[in-house]
């Protein structure tokens, strides 16, 4: 019966859809000059991202319908797969660039394995990959192109299960990295100081995603007087919340930036003054067990020295965590 359900489907599937023809005139038009999406991007160049045209049909399976969005090193569009008859999106990244090799590496590592763990269901999978490529080759093209705006996509009031779906920075196996990593308000000391880094990193981005969250506002003051990120208020702040960075710490640190902010002795130089403050006093929200166990929940991820940071299996038994969902 299994093999005649089988033939029974392969007989009545659709085959696939043709190209359709799309409007692709009427549209307002910028002029010429005026820098949109991408194009405002301070690394962009027109021969490292595909000049992808509403109606164009990728691997002769997916039409382009419209655009949904773009980052540093791709553009989304929403497309149709002419073989399964639906709607999926599709990433089209820049042609050279290592978070796009990564995030490919991650996704088919991803899609090699097995689980029945519950939160493989918040993960994005990768469906399909191809190369793709124009007349004048895998993309090395700087004349006349389209660039389009964004859809306007409105906030549905039942919105989907959210999925882990950015896997750019993403790192498989056991040994350290010291790259740069992190959106900057996020950035664990040790990435700041230009140290080894691993797994623990994320401990601290959660930690201060959870305090960002919560009161709706960054944990730290990231950005100098002109108002552009600078790593020495980031630290000076990170100071003010956690105390003095522990000699043994700094002195991991191989780096130049040690001596940007530190003298020998791991004495901070004064160059940005360390804010008045205190992890208790920012918490403005709670007040007495409620406070203290909220603060002893972040502490456990906020520490200078990443080994002393809880897992994620010791943070999901914290006092706090558990007392807010019984």
């Amino acid at each position: 019966m299994a093999s005649i359900s089988r033939l029974a489907q392969r007989l009545l599937k659709r085959p696939p859809s043709p190209l359709h023809q799309i409007l692709t005139t009427g549209f307002h038009v910028l002029e010429k000059g005026q820098l949109i999406e991408e194009e405002r991007l301070p690394h962009y160049s027109p021969t490292q991202f595909f000049p992808v045209n509403i109606g164009d049909g990728l691997n002769a399976r997916y039409q382009v319908v419209g655009k949904l969005g773009h980052g540093g090193n791709s553009t989304a569009w929403l497309s149709r797969d002419l073989n399964e008859h639906k709607y999926v999106t599709v990433k089209v990244c820049r042609r050279e660039s290592e978070q796009v090799t990564r995030e490919i590496n991650a996704y088919r590592h991803l899609n090699t394995l097995t689980t029945s763990h519950v939160g493989a269901l918040l993960i994005r999978e990768m469906t399909d990959s191809f190369d793709i490529s124009n007349a004048h080759g895998r993309y090395p093209f700087d004349g006349d192109r389209t660039i389009y705006k964004s859809r306007s996509l409105v906030i549905t009031k039942n919105p989907g299960r959210p999925v882990i779906t950015d896997f750019g920075e993403a790192r498989i196996g056991q040994q350290t990295y010291d790259d740069d990593i992190q959106p900057f308000q996020y950035r664990a000391p040790e990435v700041i100081m230009g140290m080894p880094w691993s797994y623990e990193v994320d401990i601290w981005n959660v930690g201060v995603m959870i305090w960002d969250l919560f009161y709706d506002k960054n944990m730290f003051h990231t950005r100098g007087p002109d108002g552009i990120p600078d790593s020495l208020y980031h630290m000076a702040h990170i100071t003010a919340l956690l105390g003095p960075a522990p000699l043994d710490f700094l002195e991991r640190s191989h780096s130049k930036r040690r001596l940007e902010y530190y003298d020998q002795n791991g004495k901070w130089k004064g160059l940005a003054e360390i804010p008045q403050t205190s992890l208790e006093e920012s918490e403005e929200n709670l007040d007495g067990e409620d406070k203290g166990q909220f603060l002893e929940f972040i502490r456990k991820m906020l520490k200078w020295r990443p080994e002393e940071r809880s897992s994620a299996e010791e943070l999901l038994e914290d006092t706090w965590l558990r007392s807010e969902t019984t």
